[in-house]
């Protein structure tokens, strides 16, 4: 139509319309024909602006203040057929848009739901539709009214005089829209003084609210299928049904005599053409349009042509054949929205984080940025430097501070991937991060949630510390929020959730995760260090209760997900170590449990306490010091017992079974086995004879883990007589076997990350005590007899973890065990050894509840060297 660059000496201004929080960027080429963008709404021009290399600015639709109409209500109402003495809801959808997103079935269900036995209210459902749009549409809306007598339905395009009397014969008009990019319909009932029923989102609220209508209440949602241009990934609003309802009905009680239409008048007069032509005139005064030629630029000309290159940019930086082969590879190539609040942040550190994502060598990503009111010109003209750059880098800033997880919530509303990749300001990814995030979900693409390991640097970008965390482990949350970074969350999952809740600030991740942990165990580990979280004075990242209101808020958080998990009487206390808790489940009444310990009547020397029989010593700490009511003592002998001693059991009520098996050559499987036999009660608690009771609370600590019925095995926290650690779970593959980390390390001492005061999950715990259900040993086939005398324990807990269930460790059933501190067997069953070994080698290769980048050869968490 015109020569190349015809334009080009032209400030060329068009006005584009859209109905979604983000801007589809395959149309960002089109901003190479235009200077300035001009939109309905302020949710327009943050939706375009976001991605936008040129001005956009705010020139809302003129609302005409309505002639008063020559017809009357009752003609009207004669023209359409509809009774004069009913109180009518419109609901209106025509050309040009969806019913995905006009949602006028929502209405039709909302009203049969309010008013299909109420006479005084009537239902008109105003269509038009050509037929090749949504063939099957009318045919549904036709059948869906056909049940409902006090509803019509009128399927025909309109004149603006029809329309007008259309308009007048109604009472109140209803949009239980999805989405809207001005909602023109509704400007135009409330400047008639008529009420409006509407989903209080997007571009309606420019004079649409709870004062000028009847607001329903919405959640964000992802869109599933592709509706016009509305495409999947996208988010829009999802009308709750309830409020939808709620809100009608109160219309019509007040039967539109409600001040909301006197204020919402008022709020339209706002919106005069006089009013709009004003605010047109301030614009072009503002880019000095009007300038008389006196020689100085005008301020249009430094915009001038600045778009005249804008295309689509390259869909990815370079990288190397390999990764592209890789991409050739992959069958799923999902889209990842990276989600980043902003809040005056050095501008240094945002540079490093955003481009840490640039760099990344999967190229199918977005940034998504939402500045929470920062007050640091530094910042946001850092962030600024970037809008317009990249159409895969959308940026929307907040009027005001908000907080953490409002600005977090905006920025995934603006998010179009399938998946959210959550990632602070300061802190920064390593190039293959997104590239693992793709390839764990092409081997299960139905993954809900993602989490990896990371390290800690300083302000210099200097390495500090590490986290190689456990794979997917629900008691380990249930102490700490261990999960930490990088955390990946299936969007469509967020919003159903309801995002981030701004109640828990500070704690925002931690109270999704739970929340998360409660919907799917659709949970993925990636044991490879992909994030780097910056540690800077003040943050959690430096020191953990640098922000006392997020330990509150986390306490908060997990007695929430406690009572909802686990019942009302569940109630969580604050943990061994700052930051972290304990989870108290409640009980069942009167569970009872039988202590199985095994004995063969040794002795023992004890500094300063002299020579003790094991088995006596016992018996006496557990009777002394166990607050749990409901527990019978069984003692599993060898024959060894003397009468007196079976004499003063009897009085105490301990009974006593003797193993008929053989006792030459040694076989614990076998006693075990036997053991579990004479229990009377589902749980049991089995037990070495050389231990002693250190806490009262320890069976209680034991019978809270293991009355769950996802979880087989519970192990306590033992110590040597001397205090030290003699055992705190247990590790695969290290020493080529199984072993006790920290072993002979002081009592108290903390370890890594806080494991040895946590509750949390582990692929094995000893046997010396040990709680589980009859039903459990039975079905994982009981104690392997095979196995004699080494990893019996171990055996049975990975057959256990096979059948479905959980193995935890509670620090808080705390015993000695009085096994020496340097006992060691002089040597191994080779046959045991290798049957262990053939039948385990998945987990001592790679133990889920350790990490593979940790050491096989020591047992203090130190990082592996060996490649």
């Amino acid at each position: 139509m015109y020569p190349p660059r015809y334009f080009d000496n032209y400030y060329n201004i068009t006005q584009w319309a859209w109905e979604l929080a983000a801007f589809r960027p395959d149309w960002y080429a089109c901003f190479g024909a235009v200077d300035e963008v001009w939109a309905y709404s302020s949710f327009v021009v943050e939706s375009i602006s976001a991605i936008a290399p040129v001005p956009v600015v705010k020139v809302p639709i003129p609302i005409l203040m309505p002639p008063i109409s020559a017809t009357s209500r009752d003609d009207a109402r004669r023209r359409f057929a509809i009774p004069r003495d009913k109180f009518v809801f419109l609901t209106v959808f025509d050309v040009g848009s969806t019913s995905a997103r006009k949602n006028p079935r929502s209405v039709i269900n909302a009203f049969r739901a309010a008013f299909s036995q109420v006479e005084e209210a009537f239902l008109v459902v105003k269509l038009h539709s050509p037929g090749y749009v949504e063939r099957d549409l009318l045919r549904d809306l036709r059948k869906e009214l056909s049940n409902i007598p006090n509803a019509a339905l009128i399927a025909a395009r309109l004149s603006e005089q029809e329309m007008e009397m259309l308009r007048a014969a109604s009472d109140c008009l209803v949009s239980a829209h999805r989405s809207e990019g001005y909602g023109l319909n509704i400007a135009e009932f409330i400047a008639l003084g008529k009420a409006v029923v509407a989903t209080n989102y997007s571009g309606n609220t420019e004079f649409f609210s709870e004062s000028t209508g009847y607001a329903v209440d919405y959640s964000l949602a992802e869109i599933e299928k592709q509706a016009g241009p509305y495409l999947p990934g996208y988010v829009w609003a999802e009308p709750n049904f309830d409020s939808l309802v709620e809100q009608m009905k109160l219309a019509f009680a007040e039967h539109g005599r409600s001040t909301r239409c006197e204020t919402g008048v008022m709020r339209a007069m706002e919106f005069s053409p006089q009013a709009i032509g004003q605010l047109i005139r301030a614009r072009l005064v503002e880019l000095e349009l009007d300038a008389d030629g006196d020689g100085i630029p005008p301020k249009f000309a430094r915009y001038l042509g600045a778009s005249r290159d804008v295309g689509a940019p390259a869909v990815c930086r370079r990288i190397s054949y390999e990764t592209r082969d890789e991409l050739a590879k992959l069958k799923y190539r999902p889209r990842l929205s990276v989600v980043v609040p902003v809040y005056n942040v050095p501008p240094s550190y945002l540079r490093q984080c955003i481009d840490s994502v640039r760099s990344q060598n999967y190229p199918f990503w977005e940034l998504c940025l939402c500045d929470d009111g920062s007050t640091n010109p530094e910042t946001i003209e850092a962030l600024e430097s970037f809008r317009g750059s990249d159409p895969r880098i959308r940026i929307r800033r907040l009027a005001v501070n908000k907080g953490i997880s409002d600005a977090s919530n905006a920025a995934a509303e603006i998010a179009t991937g399938q998946f959210l990749i959550l990632l602070d300001n300061d802190d920064v990814i390593l190039p293959d991060a997104l590239m693992e995030v793709a390839r764990a979900l092409n081997k299960d693409p139905f993954l809900d949630c993602i989490y990896t390991d990371e390290e800690k640097i300083d302000e210099n970008g200097n390495l500090i510390d590490h986290f190689l965390k456990p794979d997917w482990s629900p008691e380990h949350l249930e102490s700490v929020m261990y999960v930490l970074h990088m955390l990946v969350v299936r969007k469509r999952l967020f919003f159903e959730l309801g995002g981030f809740r701004s109640d828990y600030d500070g704690a925002q991740d931690y109270d999704l995760m739970l929340r998360i942990s409660r919907e799917t165990e659709r949970i993925h580990h990636i044991q490879k260090v992909v994030y780097q979280w910056r540690a800077i004075p003040g943050s959690a990242a430096a020191v953990v209760d640098a922000k006392p209101y997020a330990l509150e808020s986390g306490l908060r958080a997990l007695t929430e997900h406690a009572r909802i998990k686990y019942g009302t009487r569940a109630r969580v206390e604050k943990g061994l170590l700052p930051g972290t808790f304990r989870l108290r489940r409640p009980l069942r009444p009167d569970v009872a449990v039988t202590l199985l310990i095994l004995t063969n009547n040794g002795e023992v020397d004890l500094p300063g306490r002299g020579r003790i029989r094991l088995i006596d010593n016992f018996v006496d700490s557990i009777l002394a010091h166990t607050s749990y009511p409901e527990y019978e003592i069984v003692v599993v002998d060898n024959s060894r017992l003397s009468i007196e001693q079976r004499e003063r059991f009897e009085s105490l009520g301990v009974r006593v079974e003797n193993f008929t098996g053989s006792v030459v050559p040694f076989n614990y499987s076998a006693k075990a086995n036997f053991s579990v036999r004479c229990a009377r009660t589902e749980h049991i608690v089995i037990l070495n004879d050389d231990m002693e009771v250190k806490d009262d609370g320890w069976l209680t600590a034991l019978m809270e883990l293991a009355e769950d019925e996802n979880i087989g095995g519970v192990g306590a926290k033992l110590l040597h007589a001397d205090g030290t650690i003699q055992h705190v779970g247990m590790v695969l593959g290290v020493n080529s076997g199984a072993a006790h980390p920290y072993h002979g390390f002081p009592g108290d001492f903390v370890g890594y990350n806080g494991f040895t005061h946590l509750i949390r999950n582990y692929s094995a715990v000893t046997g010396a005590c040990f709680a589980t259900r009859k039903s459990v040993i039975a079905l994982a086939g009981g104690f392997d007899e095979k196995l004699a005398v080494d990893f019996n324990d171990t055996d049975l807990c990975l057959r256990i973890l096979e059948c479905g269930y959980r193995i935890a460790y509670t620090p808080y059933a705390l015993l000695y065990h009085f096994e020496s501190v340097s006992a060691t067997r002089e040597s191994q069953n080779p046959a045991e050894v290798e049957l262990f070994a053939s039948r385990w080698r998945k987990y001592i290769d790679n133990d889920p509840y350790y990490n593979i980048d940790l050491s096989k050869k020591r047992i203090d968490y130190a990082l592996r060297t060996d490649g």
